[in-house]
């Protein structure tokens, strides 16, 4: 998610959880440039993202998703977020203690 933001291309060689990539299809609903080639994603940087609704699979596509969502201009929706709730003790008031504009809807 940081990457989409960063200037020029990235490249991301994933060589232990084959599953790791999973937030790539989301992101792209935000707009960013990510194309995957078996276990590498190739992340060129745009100027913006934009708010989208999206659906968490684990927690790191929960936390890359909020990243993305942060980061976008508009609302963005990220749904099934359970899975970050699991792994982030109260992680929408951190994010409100930063500044973060974001709710939690059951």
């Amino acid at each position: 998610a940081v990457l989409t933001k960063s200037v020029g291309i990235s490249r991301i060689n994933e060589t232990i959880f084959s599953n790791r990539f999973m937030s790539v299809p989301e992101l792209l609903r935000m707009g960013a440039n990510i194309k995957l080639h078996k276990n590498i994603a190739t992340v060129v940087g745009v100027k913006s993202l934009s708010g989208a609704k999206c659906i968490s699979s684990d927690l790191r596509t929960t936390f890359a998703l909020i990243l993305g969502a942060i980061a976008a201009k508009g609302i963005g929706t990220v749904m099934r977020v359970y899975h970050g709730l699991r792994g982030y003790y109260q992680l929408d008031k951190k994010l409100k203690k930063l500044g973060v504009n974001i709710r939690l809807v059951n």
